[in-house]
């Protein structure tokens, strides 16, 4: 009997024996062929391994709670002490913002931020005991976000901060938005960083934890740019307070505690991951050059789930992206994380949407035991490259913004803005040509699920105004897609169904069904009714039903093979008989494409196709809107 080969006994396979098996299973093709890009520029490949680590600096004795911070800023990581679960509450009265706060703390909600918009509606030390009453403010952490609008109420927010003898949470002044978002320019800008400066040399959040001064990173993550933009302008915006204080003679060890750094968490998992930790060893690094001591060099940071990929339609699969956002963050070492409710994009969201929000973040630090390992992303190849990448990046472009005279000059110039919106439009074009895949909107959408979402979705009209300065405009990818299902919706509205697109689906069912199941879903994306059959066994027979048909478009569905003795006669026979009728080719077969245009075929539809750009165009023509 042969004797068995214990495991020590094999031969270890070295890199270039994997890539050899990775090239035999991917058909003979290149492995670079397995390589994809990232928005920001870095390479994914598929495999990494030790030697990958081998120029990685900040691998070399990093723990966890020691410079520059990558693996936490404190010793235990989540063991001690869990991330707060914040939650911002909006759209609210002041009595039912009691009633939902009261709801939420009851089930574990530790952190609260009240936007600028909230604040409009408090008036009085008064409206604030109307807000919190009967609520327990020890151990609950509250953050006023102070806009332009609202500036003036720095005064009585203070005073409610003082009476109530709060020590934690914050009022959140971020000067500079004011020209990010709104497009003021720097003179009122300048006045509202004096209006910082005090505030947060005021007795009563100079002595407490409280939190004064907001660098807010959401507002670029949520104008689409790349995770190497979102860290490189927080960090030039925070230098920029930084040089503030200095010109007051307030040392940064006197106030570095006061900044409450806000980011997104983006649907790119891992990039995501290592985005929060290279910002906060970049963080380290420039407090340190400016003289910052250990407390000083430590960041806390606040995650917001991404609001670019949040869509109306399949609107429950926002509970799955946010998910994975709050992992993501969570996998960072964030010290705060906040999850908008699954339908705040329609305004319907009630105790239950925000439970939901709260809930997923309970599972994850109470089911899924991330508050037991330290750093449990440390030590992972992929995720130290990708860190090593990210803060490589960023500082070059954090360099290049302080090269061109600072975080002001570079809003002045338009530069920024300019640079966030073109990757935008990278990210745009990848959702429209089904790079970048939404479930429910760009993919497998369902054309009959509830309509409340799409029927409640506000339409905001901005009054437009003389800016100073370019600002950074909020994006959600879906919009389009959800454009076009709305059309659909009023179409139905008029003639009691969808609008139709018939299938010409030709010869038995292993020809046509792959390209016609592919047409299926990507019709269905504009709310497009498909008429499939069962297969035709002559182009007569598909003409015959589609005259019967109330559709006015026919999706030709067979090989590349067959398409030269179908298509041309049967282009020709449908638009006789519906002289108006669009006809599309499902593939794309190169070398009869002008043939077939020739015939009278308007499009081919195909894995590389621009999804939006046809169905927008269908729509238009047949006039379904």
């Amino acid at each position: 009997m042969e004797q068995k080969k214990l495991l020590s006994e094999f031969e270890i396979p070295n890199f270039n024996d994997w890539i050899k098996e990775a090239e035999l299973s991917n058909n003979g093709k290149s492995i670079d062929k397995l390589i994809t890009k990232t928005v920001e520029g870095i390479d994914f490949f598929p495999i990494y391994t030790q030697k990958d680590m081998e120029e990685i600096a900040h691998l070399q004795n990093n723990l966890p709670g020691f410079f520059p911070y990558i693996r936490s800023s404190k010793h235990s990581g989540y063991k001690a002490k869990a991330w707060n679960i914040a939650q911002e509450i909006s759209y609210c009265k002041p009595a039912d913002f009691n009633k939902l706060l009261s709801y939420l703390i009851s089930h574990g909600l530790n952190s609260v931020i009240i936007p600028e918009a909230f604040l409009n509606q408090i008036s009085t030390f008064e409206d604030f005991c109307e807000l919190f009453k009967n609520i327990e403010l020890n151990g609950l952490l509250i953050y006023f976000q102070v806009g332009n609008e609202t500036i003036s109420k720095i005064n009585l927010l203070t005073e409610f901060f003082e009476k109530s003898n709060i020590a934690n949470g914050g009022i959140l002044l971020d000067p500079i938005s004011f020209a990010e978002k709104e497009g003021c320019g720097l003179a009122a800008v300048a006045n509202a960083i004096d209006k910082l400066v005090d505030l947060t040399s005021n007795n009563i959040f100079r002595k407490s934890d409280a939190k004064t001064i907001s660098i807010d990173g959401s507002i670029y993550g949520n104008s689409g740019a790349s995770a190497v933009q979102e860290i490189a302008y927080s960090l030039s915006k925070a230098v920029q307070y930084i040089r503030e204080f200095q010109k007051k003679n307030i040392d940064i060890n006197t106030f570095s505690n006061k900044i409450f750094f806000r980011l997104t968490a983006g649907t790119n998992f891992f990039v995501e991951v290592a985005k929060f930790r290279a910002i906060r060893a970049l963080w380290a690094k420039i407090v340190k050059e400016f003289g910052g001591n250990e407390e000083a060099q430590k960041m806390f940071l606040h995650s917001d789930a991404w609001a670019c990929n949040k869509s109306i339609l399949d609107v429950h699969q926002n509970i799955i992206r946010n998910t994975g956002e709050a992992l993501a963050a969570v996998l960072g070492g964030c010290d705060s994380i906040s999850l908008a409710p699954f339908d705040s994009n329609v305004n319907l969201q009630n105790e239950d949407s925000y439970r939901l929000s709260l809930n997923t973040q309970h599972i994850l630090k109470d089911e899924c035991n991330l508050t037991e390992v330290i750093d449990p992303a440390g030590g992972s190849w992929f995720v130290e490259f990708l860190t090593d990448q990210l803060s490589k990046r960023s500082w070059q472009l954090f360099q290049t913004v302080e090269a061109n005279g600072g975080w002001l000059k570079s809003l002045e110039s338009g530069n920024p803005q300019d640079e966030v919106k073109k990757v935008s439009d990278a990210r745009d074009k990848n959702y429209k040509t089904r790079k970048e895949v939404l479930v429910g909107t760009n993919k497998n959408p369902n054309i009959y699920e509830n309509e409340k979402y799409l029927r409640n979705n506000p339409t905001f009209t901005e009054e437009p105004h003389p800016v100073e300065i370019k600002t950074f405009k909020n994006v959600r990818y879906s919009e389009p897609f959800e454009a076009m299902r709305l059309n659909a919706l009023n179409f139905k509205d008029i003639h009691n169904s969808f609008p139709k697109v018939f299938f010409a689906t030709m010869g038995p069912l292993k020809q046509h069904k792959p390209r016609a199941d592919f047409s299926n879903d990507f019709f269905r994306v504009a709310g497009f009714e498909p008429i499939y059959s069962n297969g035709f066994n002559t182009i007569d027979d598909a003409v015959a039903e589609f005259s019967k048909s109330d559709a006015k478009c026919v999706v030709i569905c067979s090989t590349d093979d067959t398409y030269p003795d179908i298509v041309p006669e049967l282009t020709k026979k449908v638009k006789t008989v519906k002289p108006d009728s669009k006809v599309i080719v499902a593939g794309y077969p190169t070398e009869h494409i002008e043939a077939f245009k020739s015939a009278g075929v308007d499009d081919f539809i195909h894995i590389k196709a621009d999804i939006h750009g046809v169905l927008s165009k269908l729509q238009n023509d047949l006039k379904i809107f």
